[in-house]
């Protein structure tokens, strides 16, 4: 569902957007470039063509990236609390976004990243290529369709990342929302009426839940070192003690 909706052709690509407006203005710096250092060999109105071309184009372009909204806050800064209520206002912007780990804290993903790389070399030194391969390679940066959400409940404005939605103003929902000054970050909507909940992407559960998985991590990689050692330095150190005695 997730995948058709990302190439479905509906969903902005903020980053594809500014590609394209650096490769406009590449075309105008070398057209440019071209016309002072060879004059004698380009063709002045050509040139000026595909100039204005790319002008025009960067323009449009510029028009689109001024809609970009602000990127997701990962993770919510403060507590979420709940807010029910009759939706006032509400509209959404189809937005290739990025929800993965890496969002939520860019040095700690470093950080993990380099503890599965030395994971993956103690796999290898196990005879374990195939593993090792799995877990020492890089993550790539994952992107998603995702709904970017403004709207109102209760006099108060409201905005955020979700998932695919299904609300309209006059909707009686649940929000899971961040405080900040006199607006709301929503990070889940719930429509009683048809019992559905979207929520921004890949958040499915919350620290507790990930304390959890980074101590399970940390128990792998201690019991990985401690295979090492068995095999390479006490099974060795017994067979030559065997061999004395």
């Amino acid at each position: 569902m997730t995948k058709d909706r990302k190439f479905s052709g509906e969903f902005i690509a903020f980053d594809e957007i500014r590609r394209k407006k650096s490769h406009c203005e590449t075309i105008i710096e070398v057209n440019n470039k071209w016309a002072v250092e060879h004059p004698d060999e380009c063709d002045p109105l050509k040139l000026e063509r595909e100039n204005e071309q790319a002008s025009a184009e960067i323009t449009q372009l510029d028009a689109i990236l001024a809609t970009e909204p602000p990127p997701p806050e990962l993770p919510p800064r403060q507590p979420l609390f709940k807010v029910s209520g009759m939706l006032e206002e509400f509209s959404v912007q189809k937005v290739i976004g990025y929800f993965t780990d890496r969002e939520y804290d860019p040095e700690a993903f470093a950080h993990q990243e380099s503890r599965n790389q030395v994971g993956g070399l103690l796999v290898a030194m196990t005879g374990n290529t195939a593993g090792a391969a799995v877990t020492g390679q890089s993550q790539v940066r994952m992107s998603d369709a995702s709904d970017f959400v403004r709207g109102k409940i209760n006099g108060v404005s409201f905005s955020g990342w979700l998932g695919k939605t299904n609300v309209k103003v006059g909707d009686f929902v649940e929000m899971a929302v961040m405080g900040r000054e006199e607006h709301y970050v929503v990070y889940a909507i719930a429509l009683p009426e048809l019992r559905t909940i979207t929520m921004t992407p890949y958040c499915r559960h919350g620290r507790e839940i990930d304390v959890f998985y980074e101590y399970r991590s940390g128990i792998f990689l201690i019991g990985g070192f401690f295979t090492v050692l068995l095999l390479f330095v006490f099974l060795p150190l017994s067979h030559f003690l065997l061999r004395i005695f």
